[in-house]
């Protein structure tokens, strides 16, 4: 049997508070990375706690509650065994929610009122958690060829990160406008998203390649965050250039996306008679560049989508 009781503002506020407070004056349990030398110094353990509360007074509705609060908390431990010739990392992740609403929705066109009602439909119960196995990959380096790396298993990749410039500017714009904007981890949300595949990448003084093939885990706003969507393939490619001796101020990449989905289609020569069931491809592609200068402050870019679908046949 479930219990669950709506947790009032000032409630939230006071756990919230009592949260942070243990965040700041012991920092060693929220936020660590240590070596474990007493076993090796090659073995290194990591920890992070996130304690966030979230308070939504959304817009007048027809029906539903629209202003409501709940806190969230993620907790994660890791460990890192480091070679000259590879890394081992390993990542679990904890995320709990107390008191999503289940009311803070409405029928069509209003739909759900913030983010707390996102998570409640995508989740079983009000107060839910559950353990992830947040990375488990395995990075090759040193191998011949230098400024050459190959990590392979369950990781995390956020597009236009590869590399960053130096330069407080040109990394602040692409933080804010580049990162994330179609593939990363998504950490703004309380279970994230990690990929499952191979990330190769290549530097060489200003020049940087990237290659990506994944799957994503389920992730996003669901608790379900093992479970490899193997129904999407993921493609990216980019090549960066960052402050060349010949444009020190400026910095420009050219990127590539390709996701495809399969969706199970039934396909009928008659109505209700032969039916067959088949699997069906469709996919999405985008292209384009990026280029800024921190000399002559202003961004220059262009993207091209497509996409490209089957239907069912009658």
């Amino acid at each position: 049997m479930t219990i669950s009781h709506p947790i009032t503002r000032q409630g939230l506020c006071a756990l919230v508070c009592f949260l942070l407070f243990v965040q700041t004056v012991w920092p060693a349990a929220a936020k660590a990375a240590q070596p474990l030398s007493l076993i090796s110094d090659r073995l290194s353990v990591s920890t992070s706690l996130r304690v966030r509360g979230e308070f939504w007074d959304w817009f007048e509705a027809s029906a539903g509650d629209n202003d409501y609060a709940y806190p969230a908390t993620v907790t994660k431990f890791g460990l890192k065994w480091s070679e000259k010739v590879f890394d081992l990392h390993i990542e679990a992740q904890n995320t709990a929610f107390l008191g999503l609403p289940s009311d803070a929705s409405a029928p069509a066109p209003e739909g759900a009122f913030g983010l707390g009602a996102v998570s409640r439909v995508h989740n079983r119960r009000d107060n839910d958690a559950s353990v992830l196995l947040k990375q488990a990959h395995l990075t090759l380096k040193n191998f011949g060829v230098s400024g050459l790396t190959l990590q392979g298993g369950r990781h995390l990749i956020s597009k236009g990160s590869e590399v960053l410039s130096k330069d407080p500017t040109i990394d602040w714009i692409k933080k804010a406008r580049i990162l994330q904007r179609l593939i990363g981890p998504f950490a703004f949300s309380h279970v994230g998203r990690s990929y499952d595949g191979f990330t190769l990448g290549w530097t060489k003084g200003p020049y940087n390649f990237t290659l990506h093939d994944s799957h994503p885990a389920q992730g996003g706003f669901d608790l379900a965050g093992n479970k490899t969507i193997g129904d999407i393939d993921l493609l990216y490619a980019a090549f960066n250039l960052t402050r060349p001796s010949f444009a020190e101020t400026c910095d420009a990449r050219l990127f590539l996306y390709l996701l495809r989905g399969w969706s199970q289609l039934t396909t009928c020569r008659q109505s209700g008679i032969r039916c067959a069931q088949r699997r069906s491809p469709s996919s999405c592609h985008q292209y384009g560049w990026w280029a800024y200068s921190s000399r002559y402050p202003h961004e220059y870019g262009s993207h091209r989508s497509y996409g490209l679908g089957n239907r069912a046949g009658r």
